[in-house]
C-alpha cells in the first residue's frame, strides 16, 4: 500500500489522471478513489497483525474475492477505453480477467522472491502478452528465471519524509525492522547486539499462530532488547529518526527491502549479507557493510565509525528516490500504453 500510494502521488504530480481502487474510506493524495462499495477488511495496525494469522481470510479466499471485485471494475472500464494502463501490486489479481480483455494493457509488480511454486505456475497458465511483470531487483529475476519481466524497477523512498532529524543526538542502539520470523534472522540480530554490547530495538509483526516469538524472541526481551511492535509508517519514520547506529538485516533472502532504503535516506548504515538484493543496495564500506554471518556482523558493528552518514543519505537520494522510481514506471506505462 505504501509504494502504491507514493507512486500514485508522484505520477499525479506529473499531470497524470489516476483512479486508485481500494476499499471504502481509502484516501490517496492525487487520485480519485474508486471503492466499488467494498468494505475494508483491515482498519488499523492491530487488525493487520491479526490478519496475518486469520485462517478465515485465507481459507475462504476472502482477500482474493475483495481484490477480484475491484479488478473486475477496472477491466470493465478499461474495456470502454477509460484507462490507458491497469497497474496491480499483486500479479495474481488480474489473471482471471486477462483472456476476456485481450486488448487491455496490464502491468503487475512482483514483490515476493522466489514466488510460491503454485503462484508461479498460475502466472504461467494465465500468461498473456498484454500482462507485463516488473521485478524489483536483479536478485529477484535470478530467483524466478521462469518468469519474463518487462523491466526491473527498484523501490523508491520519499527522501523528504525520510530524512535525518538534525535535532536528534546520535544513538548507540541497533535496529532490526521486519517480520519476526526465522528467515529474517532475528536471532542473529539479537546475538550481534549481545556480543557488541549495544541495545537492540525490534520492529515488526509476528505470527500469533507460531511459537517462534514466544520461544526464540520473548526470552531475550528486556532492557537490552526492546520490542516496539508493528508500527505505522509515521511511527517507523520516528524510530529511524532516533539515529540508530545501524540497521541489521541478517535475512536469508531479500527481494529488495524497502526498510533498507528508508534507513539509508535517514543516514543510517545497513549491515546485511551478500544474499538477495542487499548487495544491490548496500555499498560495502560506504553505506554499510556486507556481512554473511554473526562474526562478520559483529566486526562490521565495530567499524561503523568509518561510515559517513551523509554518504548513506546521498546514495539513497541518487539511486532510490521516489522520483527515480516514478520516472521508470512512467516510461514503462507509456511504452505499454502505446504498444
Amino acid at each position: 500500500m505504501q509504494l502504491a500510494t507514493q507512486l500514485t502521488r508522484a505520477l499525479a504530480e506529473r499531470g497524470h489522471l489516476i483512479d486508485f481502487y481500494g476499499p471504502i474510506g481509502s484516501e490517496v493524495p492525487g487520485a480519485q478513489v474508486v471503492d466499488c462499495g467494498v468494505p475494508p477488511l483491515i482498519n488499523d495496525k492491530d487488525e493487520f497483525t491479526e490478519a496475518l494469522t486469520d485462517p478465515g481470510l485465507a481459507s475462504d479466499n476472502i482477500l482474493g474475492l475483495w481484490d477480484s471485485r475491484l479488478a473486475q471494475e477496472m477491466f470493465l472500464r478499461a474495456g470502454r477505453d477509460e484507462y490507458d494502463v491497469l497497474y496491480f501490486h499483486h500479479p495474481e489479481v488480474p489473471l482471471p480477467f486477462l483472456a476476456h480483455h485481450p486488448d487491455v494493457p496490464v502491468v503487475s509488480s512482483v514483490y515476493d522472491s522466489p514466488l510460491p511454486p503454485l503462484l508461479h505456475q498460475a502466472i504461467g497458465m494465465f500468461a498473456s502478452p498484454q500482462h507485463r511483470l516488473v521485478a524489483i531487483s536483479t536478485a529477484q529475476r535470478r530467483a524466478d528465471p521462469g518468469l519474463t519481466f518487462a523491466a526491473t524497477i527498484p523501490g523508491g523512498v520519499d527522501t523528504d519524509d525520510f530524512a535525518p532529524d538534525p535535532a536528534a543526538p546520535p544513538g548507540e542502539h541497533l535496529l532490526f525492522a521486519g517480520r519476526l520470523v526465522p528467515e529474517k534472522g532475528v536471532g542473529d540480530a539479537i546475538e550481534v547486539a549481545r556480543r557488541t554490547g549495544h541495545e537492540l530495538r525490534l520492529v515488526g509483526p509476528w505470527y500469533s499462530n507460531s511459537s517462534y516469538f514466544a520461544d526464540e524472541i520473548s526470552p531475550h526481551l528486556g532492557e537490552r532488547v526492546r520490542y516496539l511492535g508493528p508500527l505505522s509508517l509515521a511511527e517507523l519514520r520516528a524510530v529511524l529518526q532516533t539515529r540508530p547506529r545501524a540497521l541489521l538485516m541478517p535475512s536469508r533472502h531479500e527481494s529488495f527491502g524497502l526498510i533498507i532504503i528508508e534507513a539509508l535516506a535517514c543516514g543510517i548504515p545497513v549491515i546485511g549479507p551478500r544474499r538477495g538484493a542487499i548487495p544491490e543496495i548496500v555499498v560495502d564500506g560506504r553505506t554499510g557493510f556486507l556481512a554473511d554471518d554473526v562474526d562478520q556482523m559483529v566486526a562490521a558493528v565495530h567499524r561503523l565509525d568509518t561510515i559517513d552518514v551523509d554518504a548513506c543519505r546521498a546514495d539513497a537520494i541518487r539511486r532510490f528516490s521516489l522520483d527515480r522510481m516514478a520516472d521508470a514506471y512512467e516510461t514503462l506505462f507509456r511504452q505499454v500504453g502505446s504498444a
